[in-house]
């Protein structure tokens, strides 16, 4: 077979490429069946060269690619069996024990665009804006001479406030703003205790502007806290007085 490149002669045989048994499926890459895995492998300890393989089997040949193929293929056989061939993979290691991999497989350019276009059409004009704030997860904005980063936590907030409309993934949305999935379901469990946290800061502030303002602004925090527990009887920490004060 002379040389071409994959995409070329995907281009002119993909017909041919579909009726063959040993392709799974054909699109911009050919995806090899289990079968086809097995028969690549054994032809290989049998001493067949790698080209000899792909060609004896009408398929192209490109040395860089199927090469690394071959050798993917030999170490899942040798450590994990052919049967393993025949096992769906997709939320396993490399021992085939179920469980998150470490490091995310990077989202295709198709489907950033899908998710992009979804994006779009939902939100339309705000999604430029939001999109170059949120981007990565660590949009840098500029404050004078310093640049801040957005917190991931906003992030996990953005995405929870946009699953529904996009109906896009959670596992997508995560990869797609490059914050960890795990770290977003672990931020949507804290919800309600942050809505009660929150609830009672917003309390706290209230109690503590009306004695502010009983004794006509001139107390300082030390001295509401003072006031607070002689007047309400609320003893409260002098940093969380002093806080609400900044905020």
């Amino acid at each position: 077979m002379s040389k071409i490149s994959i995409k070329e002669y995907i281009k002119e045989h993909r017909q041919e490429l579909e009726q063959n048994p040993n392709v799974l499926k054909v699109g911009k890459i050919l995806q090899y069946t289990p079968k086809f895995k097995i028969k690549a492998v054994e032809m290989r300890k049998q001493g067949y060269p790698m080209r000899e393989i792909f060609e004896l089997n009408k398929l192209p040949f490109n040395k860089d690619k199927n090469d690394m193929y071959v050798l993917k293929w030999i170490k899942q056989y040798d450590e994990q069996g052919k049967e393993s061939f025949y096992k769906k993979n997709r939320g396993r290691n490399k021992n085939g024990k179920s469980g998150r991999p470490k490091k995310e497989i990077e989202l295709s350019s198709d489907e950033k665009v899908l998710i992009q276009e979804k994006l779009i059409e939902v939100l339309r004009k705000e999604n430029e804006e939001l999109k170059k704030e949120y981007r990565l997860g660590k949009e840098v904005k500029q404050s004078g001479n310093e640049f801040k980063i957005k917190p991931t936590q906003d992030i996990f907030r953005y995405i929870h406030k946009i699953k529904d409309q996009v109906k896009i993934s959670i596992e997508l949305l995560c990869k797609y703003y490059e914050v960890s999935r795990s770290g977003y379901y672990k931020w949507v469990k804290t919800i309600p205790n942050r809505q009660k946290r929150e609830e009672q800061d917003y309390a706290d502030f209230v109690v503590i502007k009306k004695t502010w303002l009983k004794h006509n602004k001139k107390h300082g925090y030390l001295r509401i806290n003072m006031d607070l527990k002689n007047d309400e009887g609320i003893v409260m920490n002098p940093k969380k007085i002093y806080r609400r004060f900044i905020d």
